[in-house]
């Protein structure tokens, strides 16, 4: 195992997704990383910051890329749980997939620590239990990259899964002084049934992990042959990235060059230069699905797996994760039932993958249940809708310490807000007052207001809107600390 380097090393977080396959936990504006495994507290993207703390290697830096309007999800998570390193963040204007991702990543650590420095590129979304194996197969990448390949990890295969990615790899070749990295014979996509059950039979066949590891230098020499269409806007933005600045937010028109397209696709299936690092005992799962997510759950005698409130009779092979409400079933066999605030899903088993079709109904008809979770979060807290038809909505606010919410007014609706845990500081129109418990006021059509925690305990208010339309772009902004001017 590696325990020092002479080159700096950069964990690169990917943290993104449209928030599809596992719906209805997750939403576009709160998607995969941002959820908790069942039975946890924590989010994915909070244990990937924490996996870092467990490197054999000190990170240089880390670097996230992100939606623009996730970076504050991110910060705060990198903040809690990986504070040791110097952390920086890349928010794209637009998901354009994992290659631009990258591709951007790549040129800022080119900027800040050289051509030689080594960059390994970690989804947000996955789940690793035994991360002392994790980091014995990314030492064997990082040195296959320092020796010119692009490396990534693939995972000994232990079913034939047909929602992997393999990788096929020449194992009777060994790479980097290492017994566990080889050349990349070729890559295959999700393959059929039949298919996946000769791989894993093959035993040179191995799920791909989309973990890459390599040096600017090498990819950049790569690129220009494999991702022509990403070089012209990718050189174009790097004349623009900030070098004193742990943000950088890329130019929306020339981001929005970009085509969207996956590293694999781009970059890993037509270099010469690809090598995979064996991740051996890890207990890696990509949670790409309810049915993977729900193998983190143990099984009761009759195969099913629960989280929440719920009472099963006479079921088997049942998934059930509660939302907050009990949930009961009688003789149910076969079915996913995944509750949250807003929505509930019921699917049988055997068609799991097939939640992203209705994902992509409610996309299609501007459903808010794709886009936004009851439960949102906001630089400043979070608001919960309790209530909402057309003459009013009912919302839970809640402020973190020290936050406040914009200076703002409403053109089409008038708010009243009583507290009901701690002390609101309260600014409507010329007036500042604090605001406690089961305390109240109002606030009328068009006057300027503001509310906002003071103290070092959290504070809550119960918000009714009255009017004739309650979207979130009814908010013009006069002041905002958190830039949304």
């Amino acid at each position: 195992m590696i325990t020092s380097i002479d080159t700096p090393f950069i964990p690169v977080i990917i943290c993104g997704g449209s928030g599809s396959r596992l719906w209805p936990r997750s939403r576009i504006t709160h998607p995969k990383p941002f959820i908790s495994p069942l039975g946890g507290g924590k989010s994915l993207l909070d244990m990937t910051y924490a996996r870092l703390c467990n490197a054999s290697i000190k990170p240089a830096a880390v670097l996230t890329v992100t939606a623009a309007d996730s970076m504050f999800m991110c910060e705060q998570s990198a903040s809690d749980n990986a504070p040791q390193a110097p952390h920086f963040f890349i928010g794209e204007p637009a998901g354009r997939n994992t290659a631009p991702a990258i591709a951007l990543a790549a040129v800022w650590i080119q900027q800040r620590f050289g051509n030689n420095a080594l960059l390994l590129a970690l989804p947000a979304d996955h789940l690793v239990k035994n991360t002392i194996a994790f980091w014995r197969a990314a030492d064997s990448a990082l040195q296959a990259a320092k020796q010119g390949h692009l490396a990534l990890l693939g995972v000994t295969p232990t079913y034939p899964a047909t929602g992997y990615g393999y990788i096929e790899c020449a194992p009777q070749i060994s790479i980097a002084n290492t017994e566990d990295c080889f050349p990349v014979r070729r890559f295959v996509e999700k393959p059929p049934l039949e298919d996946a059950t000769t791989f894993v039979q093959d035993g040179n066949f191995y799920w791909n992990t989309g973990i890459f590891c390599f040096t600017p230098r090498t990819l950049m020499e790569e690129m220009p042959q494999t991702a022509v269409d990403i070089m012209p806007p990718l050189q174009a933005l790097a004349k623009t990235a900030p070098t004193d600045n742990n943000r950088w937010l890329p130019d929306t028109p020339l981001h929005a060059q970009f085509p969207n397209i996956s590293f694999d696709y781009a970059v890993m299936e037509k270099t010469k230069k690809a090598a995979m690092a064996v991740v051996a005992g890890a207990e890696w799962n990509d949670v790409g699905s309810w049915h993977s997510l729900g193998e983190t759950l143990p099984a009761d005698t009759r195969g099913n797996r629960t989280d929440g409130d719920t009472l099963l009779i006479d079921c088997d092979n049942c998934l059930v994760a509660g939302g907050g409400r009990l949930i009961a079933g009688i003789a149910l066999k076969n079915l996913h039932i995944i509750d949250s605030p807003d929505a509930l899903l019921v699917a049988n088993a055997d068609s799991a993958e097939r939640t992203r079709e209705v994902f992509d109904q409610l996309r299609a008809t501007n459903r808010d249940e794709a886009t936004t979770p009851a439960t949102v979060h906001r630089p400043w807290g979070t608001y919960t809708v309790l209530e909402e038809s057309h003459s009013h909505k009912v919302k839970r606010i809640e402020v973190l310490p020290g936050a406040q919410l914009s200076l703002q007014s409403h053109q089409h609706r008038s708010e009243h807000w009583t507290t009901v845990t701690g002390t609101m500081t309260i600014v409507i129109g010329e007036r500042t007052f604090d605001m406690e418990t089961n305390q109240s006021c109002y606030i009328s059509q068009g006057e300027k207001h503001r509310m906002a925690n003071r103290t070092d305990q959290p504070a809550s208010i119960i918000e009714v809107q009255v009017g004739d339309y309650f979207g979130e772009d009814d908010i013009i902004r006069y002041e905002d600390l958190y830039g949304r001017i």
